[in-house]
């Protein structure tokens, strides 16, 4: 009888579990609930960006579709002895070659402190005549970021008779 006592008491003492143990249960809980939260926030983030590279693409498109239709005008102003004129980045940008765009892509005129401070990308475009053949007209159009100094997106298109255009990306 003594011993069936005991194993009750030895029973009773053992089941179920301790505050310690709900404690550490509820810390990996949150550590796990904590982890799945900056998950969805870089996954959104990464939704955002791109979103934002897709936008930047028919920003870089649009200019260098715009400028082929008239690249063989731009052509006629190249200084003779050269094949070009513009510049793109990573090159510095050149007054008439060049703009500077806000987050969304609309341009932006830098003439004041707080405009400059709305500039997020510039974009850059050049004319190449004679390139890749005799006859052609090459035109490129850079998308940079001016915070980080990178090029994100370059679109050129190639003019091969005057009439046909060949987009490359």
């Amino acid at each position: 009888m003594r011993l069936g006592k005991e194993l009750k008491r030895f029973k009773r003492g053992e089941s179920g579990f301790s505050a310690i143990e709900y404690v550490i249960a509820l810390i990996l809980v949150m550590v796990a609930f904590i982890t799945w939260l900056e998950l969805t926030v870089t996954a959104v983030k990464n939704g955002e960006f791109v979103g934002k590279i897709g936008d930047l693409r028919a920003i870089s498109s649009e200019k260098a579709s715009e400028l082929a239709k008239i690249a063989d005008r731009i052509a006629m102003t190249i200084p003779r002895g050269s094949q070009k004129i513009g510049s793109v980045a990573p090159n510095p940008a050149l007054p008439d070659f060049s703009d500077y765009l806000d987050e969304d892509g609309r341009q932006v005129n830098v003439d004041s402190t707080e405009a400059k401070l709305r500039v997020k990308y510039l974009r850059q475009w050049m004319i190449v005549k004679d390139h890749p053949n005799t006859g052609d007209i090459s035109v490129y159009v850079t998308v940079k970021n001016s915070e980080k100094n990178r090029v994100l997106r370059l679109t050129k298109i190639v003019k091969t008779d005057g009439i046909s255009i060949k987009e490359e990306r």
